[in-house]
Formats: C-alpha cells, sequence, structure tokens
C-alpha cells in the first residue's frame, strides 16, 4: 500500500493558495464564533462588576470566641504570641465586613440607579 502525500500533488502555487484558504477559514470561523456570542444582560453586566463575596466568617468568630474562653478557664498568662493570633484573625474579619459592606453599596447604587428609571 503506497501512501502519496498531498503536497507532493500541488505545486508552490498552490501550495500558497491553499493555505490561504485555509486562513480564512479558520479566521472567518472565529470572526463568526465572536458573533454568535449571546450578549450579555443587564443582571449579568452587573454581576460581572460587582464585589466578591467573602468566605464565610462564622469559623473565625468561632474560634476567637474558643480562644478566649479556654484563656479564661485556664486562666494562662495572655502572651503576646496569642494577642497577634487573635488581632489576626480579627484583621481578616475587618477585610471581609469591608467587603460586604461594598458589595451591599454596590448593588443599592445599582437597585436605587434602576428603580428610578423604571418609574420615570
Amino acid at each position: 500500500m503506497s501512501v502519496t502525500l498531498w503536497s507532493e500533488k500541488c505545486s508552490i502555487k498552490d501550495c500558497i493558495i491553499t493555505t490561504q484558504f485555509v486562513k480564512l477559514i479558520i479566521l472567518d470561523n472565529k470572526v463568526n464564533s465572536k458573533m454568535k456570542r449571546k450578549r450579555l444582560t443587564a443582571w449579568q453586566k452587573w454581576k460581572k462588576k460587582a464585589p466578591k463575596v467573602p468566605d464565610i466568617t462564622c469559623p473565625d468568630i468561632d474560634s476567637i470566641i474558643t480562644k478566649l474562653e479556654k484563656h479564661l478557664e485556664t486562666k494562662r498568662n495572655y502572651t503576646q504570641f496569642r494577642h497577634k493570633q487573635i488581632v489576626k484573625t480579627l484583621e481578616k474579619l475587618r477585610r471581609a465586613n469591608e467587603s460586604l459592606r461594598d458589595g451591599g453599596e454596590y448593588w443599592y447604587g445599582i437597585a436605587k440607579e434602576n428603580l428610578s428609571k423604571s418609574k420615570l
């Protein structure tokens, strides 16, 4: 069984034209795929721009409460290391709270802006 390569059958000029044709087809498919994309709804646009919601902070709060209760029960000295641990966790909670506040302000602004437009 003999196999003939496609490139052996065509001249250089034919190969260049074929290559250009293939490139045009590929480019045309890329353009068509971009045109086929659905337009984002207003809701999707707002959600895309919205601040990210932080992780759940309840476990952090529970761990701080547990550490403080343990400290009271054992009547150990309150060390600098323990203080840094608690402050680090509280700062993490502060950042999460700020993120939630930013998200609330963002969505409130969106709602206020769009509800006032719908009343007009």
